[in-house]
């Protein structure tokens, strides 16, 4: 069973990429896996689920939204592995490529080589000369890498298991002479804190991550003393005769990162600090929080770092992980505005016959989003043939760093209960954008002059003037919610009963 943790993965094995004349690449042959699965742990499920080695098989992915020439190697060191599972994160999909390696095209590279790239990811900078190494040249060291690595976690496969996975006879390979003889090695478990002796890591970055929990955790002054793409230290940050360490680095012998030294008994007295809980650590321990909060205080980050974890974090600490956590937030806002398009063709293509526009402004050369429109198809379907002719349209700020408004029409079925109808964004409630949305409603709902329709809205002046324009014949009903709290501003402290004026708004004359 998935959790939080899991994504999706897309896995297409046992074909290969051709290039047409036109130069475009694609994927021919072969059988498709889905595969839920952690992103560290996609290599080892990706082997157990496909029954074959990794061996000899370049392994390329992309994002469900980049196209074929954005395919990056997940040979070319540590670097590209750690891009997927941080975009895993955020998008939960990610398409994964096996190809066997052809030894003709070894040397200048195959014609799918040129058309794709080398895998390369920008221009971010690896910290390790050994990654450097790694991925320099033509790509061919890469897979050589890779194939070495794969060829040593498929040998020992059989020997790993998650920390609340029990035994199984049936996860016994099949040439096991006794059960036994079979070395089991743990996993930490993401965000428990729990490290113990020979507890393997699919990674550094993950050990540290484990590290991090840790020290969260236990409310533990703790720091890195030795660190590197193939081992790492952690000791006390306090001295003396504390006797605390942990040792973690590369095992040939099963082609993971493995503890290979833990002493966890503090001979010192706790102080409050931890020198691994840096800025970039605030940031992401709060992200969401400010995500929901722009505004939240410096003071209330640091009473709940204390609260949560009894450790004590400056408040230079806090502004500076306040400010990161506000620049990856509006990274992600960027990185999505960018991709708006692409969303409005997933809609279309998903939901075929869906009114789905985008609008975009030019300002200074530069093209801004203005509007976004979405009424799926088969809402407006049923709205058509089920729904009562009433239409309730209101708008709501948006409470993050993008400002702007989303506007909603909202209809009532048969049992009288709501029912979406469409929606959009915008910058503001004014009459540009309410006669905007109300073309839009009346192309889709074929609510022709409005005749025969009832629109129920605040009364909104710039709404008002762009039904009169649009739908001149619509029926239009303030609604009581707004009239009650209009009259509890227009008279303060006046003693206004509610359950009177809800029984005068739904009372109704006899007709004769």
């Amino acid at each position: 069973m998935s959790n939080e943790d899991d994504a999706s993965f897309q896995c297409y094995y046992g074909g290969k990429f051709i290039v047409d004349n036109g130069n475009k690449v694609s994927y021919v042959g072969g059988g498709i896996l889905s595969l839920e699965s952690k992103p560290q742990a996609l290599l080892t499920n990706l082997m157990e689920s496909l029954n074959e080695s990794l061996c000899l098989q370049r392994i390329w992915f992309k994002l469900p939204y980049e196209e074929y020439t954005e395919l990056k190697l997940l040979c070319n060191g540590d670097q590209n592995f750690q891009k997927m599972c941080r975009a895993a994160v955020w998008t939960r999909a990610v398409d994964i490529f096996l190809e066997k390696e052809d030894n003709g095209d070894a040397g200048d590279g195959s014609p799918v080589d040129r058309a794709i790239g080398d895998g390369s990811i920008g221009d971010e900078t690896v910290g390790d000369e050994t990654a450097r190494d790694e991925t320099a040249g033509d790509g061919s060291h890469g897979d050589r890498v890779f194939v070495d690595m794969a060829a040593r976690v498929n040998a020992n496969l059989e020997g790993f298991v998650d920390e609340d996975e029990h035994d199984n006879s049936e996860v016994t390979p099949l040439n096991s002479d006794c059960e036994e003889s079979q070395r089991r090695y743990v996993r930490c478990k993401k965000g428990s804190g729990d490290i113990r002796l020979e507890q393997v890591f699919d990674s550094i970055s993950e050990f540290k991550e484990a590290v991090i929990d840790y020290a969260l955790k236990e409310g533990a002054n703790v720091k890195f003393t030795r660190w590197g793409s193939e081992k790492s230290e952690v000791r006390c940050s306090i001295g003396g005769n504390c006797k605390f360490r942990i040792y973690c680095a590369y095992d040939e012998s099963i082609g993971v990162y493995m503890v290979k030294t833990f002493n966890d008994e503090h001979a010192c007295t706790k102080d409050g600090f931890c020198k691994v809980l840096k800025s970039r650590i605030i940031a992401d321990l709060f992200l969401n929080d400010i995500r929901q909060d722009p505004t939240f205080k410096v003071k209330a980050m640091q009473k709940a770092i204390e609260e949560r974890y009894t450790l004590i974090a400056s408040s230079d600490q806090c502004r500076k992980a306040r400010a990161k956590a506000l620049k990856m937030i509006q990274d992600e806002y960027d990185e999505q505005f960018a991709r708006i398009h692409d969303y409005k063709e997933q809609l279309l293509e998903t939901n075929p016959g869906s009114t789905v526009e985008v609008e975009t402004i030019t300002v200074d050369g530069i093209v801004k989003f203005d509007k976004f429109y979405v009424c799926f198809d088969a809402l407006r379907k049923t709205w058509l043939a089920y729904c009562r002719p009433i239409i309730g349209i209101d708008g709501c700020f948006l409470k993050n760093n993008v400002k702007g408004q989303l506007l909603a029409a909202v209809g009532r079925d048969a049992n009288n209960q709501f029912y979406p109808v469409a929606w959009a964004v915008v910058g503001s409630e004014n009459i540009d954008s309410w006669l905007w949305i109300s073309k839009k409603l009346k192309s889709d709902l074929k609510l022709q002059d409005g005749d025969g329709f009832t629109f129920i809205s605040d009364r909104q002046k710039g709404l008002l003037n762009a039904v009169v324009q649009e739908l001149p014949k619509v029926e239009h009903r303030m609604c009581a919610r707004h009239i009650y709290g209009n009259l509890r501003r227009v008279y303060p402290g006046k003693d206004l009963p509610k359950t009177l004026f809800w029984a005068v708004a739904k009372s109704f004359n006899d007709f004769e």
